[in-house]
């Protein structure tokens, strides 16, 4: 007994001290951390998206399920997890709030005033997109007219460009001529006229143009300058002849004229002389100057004479503007900007409105492809 007592008691107590030992050291203990500091995100948290610090930002990086969130510029940071693409940085962005592509709003809608445009590329007539893009920069600016030069038209493509027009509150005249149209025995000019007529009678009323628009100039045949005055003549009888026509028809009919046209006399239907501007007020539902010139000043001074005569026959009087020319710095606006056409453009057709004493008046600018091609605004 004593010998057990001996053994075994000391073993004993040397057992409980080492477990009171292990106990102690356990509880004095601290937590164990990873060795970066960061802890190991839980299934939970795994679902949130980390945050990415900036010396200015704390921006959330875009995971598959959030949609991405837009920096001051306006541009989304991509993230190839994103199904939908990023906006797009490059091609024709839209008119700022503060700095707008300039317009031309001279005209006021029921001011009675026209603004009108040529538009002479036929395939851009037909082509539906491209009428429609152009359509609309005309609407914009607050086109009211177009002059539409559409040969060898079908109905169909004639009716769908005046109804996209319509669309947008823009009337429509057929453009057509060609200086070969004063040859008596040119068989053009019937057929034209024909084929104008028979549109018209066939027409929807949303279909219907709103007139036939000449443009026939006779100094451009190569004769003009020693045969001045029979050309001229020759001329005065189409207009006459071709008047007549469609007025019988109950149709309306306009003319561009150049500036100088005040300056000759033609021979009259009662076999006397008149003056060819006279002559064409007469006879014209519209005069269209080609008063082309870069200066509001210089072309009210080219087309006073006109205006005057036009307001005496109770007609309508256009003042033509060109977006480009190479005929010389002052006829045009080529190598300068829509806001400097439209300034002037805006000028012109003020003083035709305020100087109207209700007759009808406006501008129009020759032509829509180089109109639309000018810069917006003038380098700095």
């Amino acid at each position: 007994m004593k010998t057990f007592a001996r053994c075994v008691i000391p073993a004993a107590l040397t057992a409980l001290l080492l477990v009171c030992a292990l106990l102690l050291f356990s509880c004095a203990a601290p937590d164990a951390k990873p060795a970066t500091g960061a802890q190991t995100p839980s299934a939970e948290t795994q679902t949130d998206a980390p945050t990415v610090l900036t010396a200015t930002t704390v921006t959330t990086v875009p995971t598959a399920t959030t949609a991405p969130e837009k920096s001051g510029t306006g541009t989304a940071t991509p993230d190839p997890t994103v199904s939908d693409p990023p906006a797009e940085t490059t091609g024709t962005a839209e008119p700022s709030i503060t700095d707008p592509r300039p317009l031309l709003s001279c005209r006021a809608d029921g001011d009675g005033g026209t603004v009108a445009c040529w538009w002479w590329n036929r395939s851009d007539a037909v082509r539906a997109s491209q009428r429609d893009k152009y359509l609309d920069f005309l609407a914009d600016n607050g086109v009211s007219l177009v002059y539409l030069c559409l040969p060898d038209f079908t109905a169909r493509q004639l009716s769908s460009f005046v109804r996209a027009a319509a669309e947008r509150s823009i009337s429509v005249s057929l453009l057509t001529g060609d200086v070969s149209f004063l040859d008596p025995e040119n068989a053009t000019v019937a057929k034209v006229i024909d084929e104008y007529l028979a549109y018209q009678k066939n027409a929807a009323p949303n279909e219907k143009l709103c007139g036939l628009h000449f443009d026939v100039e006779p100094h451009q045949r190569p004769d003009f300058s020693e045969n001045r005055d029979a050309i001229l003549d020759l001329y005065a009888d189409f207009v006459v002849r071709t008047c007549a026509i469609l007025h019988e028809a109950g149709e309306r009919v306009e003319w561009d004229i150049p500036f100088w046209f005040d300056s000759f006399t033609v021979g009259a239907p009662d076999g006397g002389r008149v003056s060819l501007l006279e002559l064409l007020a007469d006879n014209a539902d519209a005069l269209c100057l080609m008063s082309y010139r870069n200066t509001a000043a210089a072309v009210l001074d080219l087309s006073e004479e006109e205006i005057e005569v036009c307001r005496r026959h109770g007609i309508g009087v256009i003042c033509g503007l060109d977006a480009y020319s190479e005929e010389g710095p002052d006829v045009s606006f080529a190598g300068k900007s829509k806001e400097d056409l439209y300034r002037v453009a805006a000028e012109v057709y003020r003083t035709l409105r305020e100087t109207s004493d209700g007759g009808e008046y406006g501008i129009a600018i020759h032509y829509l492809d180089t109109w639309y091609a000018l810069m917006d605004r003038a380098s700095a």
